[in-house]
């Protein structure tokens, strides 16, 4: 049973939508106290037990959904293209093991955020690591269809980032759960 489980992650796309916590009647309905940053009408960045979330606005109610990278962030903005919100959140950790600044984007369509983060500017100072990328996402129909082009890509030795790399490239399409 275990091995199964093991076995479907591994083969889950990294850009599949999953949904969020919610729906919540309110912004702040399951995070009393939190303190909110970029706050707009229908989004919010917060920390709720020192890890990131944002909160999204959806026509069913709230939702708030943790960020996929916790590690040095700092919360950007939430826009709109396409019918897909473009959550970007920028990253500089730095430890005995972690050099790396980056922005990352987060695609969302209402409730539901990909599995992972898109990196558009990376550098890895500890694993030689430079990776440029664009993304594209357009929402039409139910369905959601997503690019990830990479402009710059320097990967040295580092079999997590080639692995992670190979998932994220190329065209996914997914029906919005």
């Amino acid at each position: 049973m275990v091995l199964l489980a093991v076995t479907l992650a591994a083969i889950v796309d990294p850009l599949a939508f999953a949904r969020q916590a919610g729906p919540f009647a309110a912004m702040d309905a399951d995070c009393s106290g939190c303190e909110f940053k970029n706050r707009l009408d229908d989004s919010a960045f917060f920390v709720r037990q020192g890890e990131w979330y944002v909160a999204l606005h959806a026509p069913d109610g709230w939702y708030h959904a943790r960020l996929p990278v916790q590690d040095g962030v700092t919360p950007g903005r939430i826009t709109e293209e396409n019918g897909v919100r473009r959550i970007t959140f920028h990253q500089h950790s730095f430890n005995r093991s972690v050099d790396t600044d980056a922005e990352w984007v987060w695609p969302c369509v209402g409730g539901n955020c990909t599995v992972e983060a898109v990196p558009t500017s990376l550098t890895d100072h500890e694993n030689d690591v430079q990776v440029d990328a664009q993304l594209t996402a357009v929402a039409s129909g139910g369905s959601v269809h997503l690019d990830v082009l990479f402009t710059k890509l320097q990967i040295g030795d580092s079999a997590d980032w080639r692995a992670r790399i190979q998932r994220l490239r190329g065209s996914h399409s997914f029906a919005v759960p």
